[in-house]
């Protein structure tokens, strides 16, 4: 069986045919999510048409639409509860009745740190565990959960996937789009970075200032800059204090972590391993670290599993 596959960012727009655990055929557009998801939704159906052709997968065989989206959602009703600065008509669409206008098949949605740890459960770095906390470090910073082989969603649609927005710094007066003060995203995250580096003096003459992101903060660090130095080490206080709120919270077997960001893996996980091992301090057995294995196909991957529990609901 076969479901047609899109995951949401803010940048890109990802899509592929998966069937029975693997993504066949792939595609990838520029998000314009300035302009709003309806905008998109004509192009989202040609490129899945399209790959659906080159797939030859017979259209009786498909069972299903997924979506992977970057925020709040409602997985039962398929309402997006919240666009986060991305998509900004996305509250008002009605998502089913497009699925099946184009596709005469039914519609699934999730929040997309949801959907990365769902594709890494079933086919990735969590294969055959059913107690898993991952987070996903990209321009924000993604959570989500998996307890007893439940996907933790909560009464309000909230519960592990806002983990990012945690407080790790209860004197920061850097206040987060979500209102909070001190929560990871806001010490840490990505499209924080402008305002976090005013905090250091020295960034009113570094070459960091311009294009900023931590592929560069730690490629800077590397090389002995001193911003990035100081830049890169409060991102892996913050990020580790963070995994043991987590850890703390919902007692995983194993902590999964992902995104752009782990192309520095080999900095990030040795980091995280020696603080938790030496802040978690009610855990009797640590759980593993592990990177993420599946990257970018995560969330597609996982819109099979998704759209699957839907049709059994």
């Amino acid at each position: 069986m076969a479901v047609y596959a899109i995951d949401l960012g803010g940048t890109r727009i990802k899509m592929g045919i998966v069937n029975n655990g693997k993504v066949v055929a792939r595609d990838v557009i520029d998000a314009k999510s300035c302009e709003g998801l309806s905008s998109r939704l004509a192009d989202i159906e040609n490129v899945l048409k399209k790959l659906a052709g080159q797939s030859k997968i017979p259209a009786e065989k498909f069972i299903g639409v997924g979506f992977a989206f970057p925020s709040l959602v409602d997985n039962k009703t398929g309402q997006i509860l919240c666009d986060s600065d991305k998509y900004s008509d996305a509250e008002s669409l009605n998502l089913n009745f497009w699925c099946r206008k184009a596709f005469s098949l039914p519609f699934a949605i999730e929040n997309d740190a949801r959907m990365a740890m769902i594709g890494e459960w079933q086919f990735g770095a969590g294969r055959g565990c059913n107690n898993i906390v991952m987070i996903t470090l990209g321009t924000g910073i993604g959570t989500s959960a998996l307890i007893e082989g439940k996907v933790l969603r909560g009464v309000h649609s909230r519960a592990g996937c806002l983990g990012g927005h945690l407080t790790i710094n209860y004197t920061s007066e850097r206040k987060c789009y979500c209102g909070n003060l001190g929560c990871a995203e806001a010490e840490s995250g990505t499209h924080f970075l402008s305002e976090i580096i005013k905090k250091y003096p020295e960034f009113k003459n570094s070459e960091l200032v311009e294009n900023l992101n931590y592929k560069k903060i730690f490629s800077y660090a590397e090389k002995g800059d001193p911003l990035a130095i100081k830049l890169k080490d409060n991102a892996l206080k913050a990020w580790a204090a963070l995994a043991v709120n987590l850890i703390h919270a919902y007692d995983p077997e194993i902590l999964i972590v992902g995104g752009g960001i782990m192309q520095s893996a080999d900095i990030i996980l040795p980091h995280l391993k020696e603080y938790i091992k030496e802040h978690a301090s009610f855990c009797l057995d640590c759980p593993e670290i592990k990177a993420s294995e599946l990257g970018d196909s995560a969330a597609l991957l996982a819109c099979e599993w998704l759209v699957k529990e839907k049709i059994k609901r």
